[in-house]
């Protein structure tokens, strides 16, 4: 339930010269917190042992952001499927474990697997239908 309020899945896609069809995917998955719930965000992270706290202080917000592929894939997933996301967020998680898996293989390199991970991205989060 926690994550459900106060976590996200995320997927960015951005222009880049490092790729030859000329994008990168980046994704992540964070928590968004209040700073007086530094402590507790500290205790989630300790929990997961990945990942980094962002402190904002003029907006008095943090959060707790885990953006590397391996620790998605070997922390992240795993714990979520252990511990299914319970309401509307379990289906962006759901499409979130797809482009992670085209990820891995290498499918975010092509034409072909940019546009499925596009497609993906549009039924996630506020975009999502259902």
């Amino acid at each position: 339930g926690f994550v459900s309020g106060d976590g996200s899945f995320f997927v960015s896609i951005g222009k880049t010269n490092y790729t030859k069809i000329g994008y990168r995917v980046d994704i992540g998955f964070g928590i968004g917190l209040h700073s007086r719930e530094l402590n507790l965000l500290e205790n989630i992270r300790h929990y997961f042992n990945c990942g980094y706290i962002n402190i904002h202080p003029i907006k008095a917000v943090i959060d707790l952001s885990v953006n590397k592929l391996l620790e998605i894939d070997q922390i992240i997933i795993p714990n979520f499927k252990l511990y299914p996301i319970i309401g509307l967020k379990s289906f962006d998680f759901e499409n979130f474990c797809k482009i992670v898996e085209l990820i891995k293989n290498k499918e975010h390199l092509t034409k072909n697997g940019l546009k499925q991970i596009q497609e993906i991205k549009t039924k996630m989060n506020q975009r999502r239908e259902t």
